[in-house]
């Protein structure tokens, strides 16, 4: 009998254990972009390719920039351009910026979803001293195992416990 009992409290605790620990090792992809110039001046084009999702057909790329009038950015002859990706989820922006000031690129896929964002100092034509920083900016995914592995640990010293005080009470009533 408490052969039973301790092999159903052992499962127990291994089915409410187990799926947090699956849950939690879950890891998001990370979604990366790369710039063709490490500095950047007004006028000068340069290349924005984002790696994007396999699943997603396409990505839109927006430029903006609180500093600066819409009229000085470029993709294509807009401020935001949608370009289907190839077989590897890439796709490649060539971008133009005609005034110094600071900029921020987004990538968005085909749902919606922010895939990247790059922020960029664009220097003055004779300066040239503008940079790039940024990185994936992805949602935390997943869970954390504590919570639930606490939870587990309490409901099982419950359960110990209360097998305990039946067999106490049952034993002082046989006696």
């Amino acid at each position: 009998m408490n052969r039973r009992i301790a092999a159903t409290a052992v499962a127990a605790l291994a089915l409410a254990v187990v799926p947090a620990t699956t849950a939690s090792a879950y890891e998001a992809i990370d979604f990366s972009s790369t710039l063709s110039a490490t500095s950047f001046s007004a006028g000068s084009p340069f290349n924005y390719v984002v790696d994007g999702p396999l699943y997603n057909d396409k990505i839109t790329a927006s430029v903006t920039s609180t500093s600066v009038v819409t009229s000085a950015i470029s993709i294509a002859g807009t401020s935001s351009l949608a370009k289907a990706t190839d077989a590897a989820g890439d796709a490649t922006f060539n971008i133009t910026l005609a005034a110094a000031g600071s900029y921020t690129i987004t990538a968005v896929d085909a749902e919606g979803t922010v895939i990247n964002t790059q922020t960029i100092a664009v220097g003055s034509a004779a300066t040239s001293t503008g940079a790039a920083s940024g990185a994936a900016t992805l949602p935390v995914t997943g869970s954390s195992p504590l919570p639930l592995t606490i939870g587990a640990g309490a409901l099982a010293a419950a359960g110990l416990g209360a097998f305990f005080f039946a067999k106490r009470r049952r034993a002082a009533l046989n006696a």
